[in-house]
């Protein structure tokens, strides 16, 4: 008998990329910590007796995948008035306060004054959020609603803020947590992210094998392991930004855009003059004029701009700026000029939403990432890993359709897993 192979095992393989797959992240940034306050720490009760408990401490319910360790025990303080201190009100006087009570609480009162008695106060009333499965419900006072005012009101300073506390209904009524926010836009701490059109999802599991020694079969141990991919597609969600770790919202709300226009220099006193009423004046660095109807020579063209805030004696070469209050901005030139055409392209004010770009806080976000795989026998694999670092961010730009790749450093989560293949089989 001939050896020979008459049949084959049945085997499957991986279908190409799917153009209609996606990779999706989730994006998450701590919430500011800097404020907050334990139960036990009041400055005053009205309570007889108040028993603390520093291990009945509620899960987190402000942010996804919560992190844990960020809250601390109970105080059991019933329906009596309790009264804490913070500082910096005219920060959060816009602000959030947040706690989580327990014993079947159905309504809290929440007071912010100057003093510790309250005489001149502002007033929240406020229902508790539903209970979770520890028995801890929280509770959100937003300070930009307007309060019911006590006396004369209470009002913001960088001093002492005396925060009182009553809680209403149930039993053994508990409070925990106490933490305070400059903004609800704090809150904005998961972000959803996809890319789409994929065109590579990159990266393997590689392994060191360490040299043979007595004759064993061994990996490299290393604690730091990681493993790197890279996600190529040429579209993406627009809060794309979110995965740089770099960037983060700013609060400017007014920018510039450079545009070039063309403007007849008009006739002024004894000079000629350009008038621009959009000019964006913080910005004056970056504007440069031209005569239109430019000679042969385009660097004889080429008008060349005085640093000076007020009208001087010009030649044919130079000109000034000059504020001429109400956000014009005259443009002031030699009176041989006055006729001509001219290009100018400068600062326009424009209404902008900002990012800041540093490294500032990049360890602060934490960042997850899952994809799907598809096989030919039909079924499909989902791929989640808990923890990466972004480490490239493209930022290039091409006279083709951009592509956009971002590169990853698969980590080890807190469990030391690195991440989780699940086939799904619905």
């Amino acid at each position: 008998m001939k050896c020979k192979n008459d049949a084959f095992m049945r085997m499957v393989g991986t279908e190409k990329l799917d153009k209609r797959v996606e990779v999706d992240f989730d994006v998450q940034r701590y919430l500011p910590d800097c404020n907050k306050i334990n139960a036990r720490k009041y400055v005053q009760t009205a309570a007889e007796n108040v028993t603390y408990d520093a291990y009945k401490i509620p899960a987190n319910r402000f942010e996804c995948m919560n992190p844990n360790c960020v809250n601390s025990g109970t105080a059991y303080i019933g329906t009596a008035k309790t009264v804490y201190k913070a500082v910096g009100g005219e920060n959060f006087s816009a602000g959030v306060i947040t706690f989580y009570v327990t014993g079947g609480v159905t309504s809290v009162e929440v007071t912010l004054s100057d003093t510790v008695e309250g005489t001149n106060a502002w007033e929240y009333t406020v229902t508790p959020g539903a209970v979770g499965a520890d028995g801890f419900a929280p509770v959100v006072v937003d300070l930009s609603q307007t309060p019911e005012r006590v006396g004369e009101g209470w009002t913001p300073s960088d001093g002492n803020v005396y925060i009182a506390i009553t809680l209403t209904g149930g039993s053994n009524q508990g409070l925990s947590s106490i933490a305070i926010f400059d903004d609800m836009e704090d809150f904005q701490t998961s972000t959803h992210v996809k890319i789409a059109c994929l065109t590579t999802v990159d990266g393997s599991w590689d392994l060191e094998v360490a040299e043979n020694a007595c004759f064993a079969n061994n990996y490299n141990y290393t604690e730091n392991r990681s493993f790197e991919k890279t996600i190529t597609g040429t579209k993406m969600t627009a809060n794309h930004w979110r995965l740089n770790p770099m960037y983060k919202r700013g609060s400017a709300t007014e920018g510039f855009d450079i545009v070039t226009v063309e403007r007849t220099v008009k006739s002024g006193s004894g000079y000629g003059i350009i008038a621009i009423d959009d000019m964006n004046q913080n910005e004056c660095r970056f504007f440069s004029m031209m005569l239109a109807d430019s000679p042969c020579v385009v660097g004889e063209a080429q008008l060349e701009k005085l640093n000076i805030p007020m009208a001087v004696a010009l030649d044919q070469k130079h000109y000034v700026l000059v504020d001429a209050g109400d956000g014009v901005t005259n443009v002031m030139v030699n009176a041989d000029h006055i006729g001509k055409k001219v290009l100018i392209s400068y600062p326009k004010l424009v209404d902008v939403e900002e990012f800041v770009i540093s490294d500032d806080g990049i360890n602060e976000i934490r960042t997850s990432m899952s994809y799907v795989r598809k096989y030919t026998d039909g079924y499909k694999y989902r791929f989640v890993f808990n923890k990466v670092l972004v480490t490239s961010y493209s930022d290039a730009l091409s006279e083709e359709e951009g592509e956009f790749s971002v590169t990853l450093s698969i980590q080890k989560d807190e469990n030391g897993v690195y991440g989780h293949a699940y086939r799904i089989i619905d």
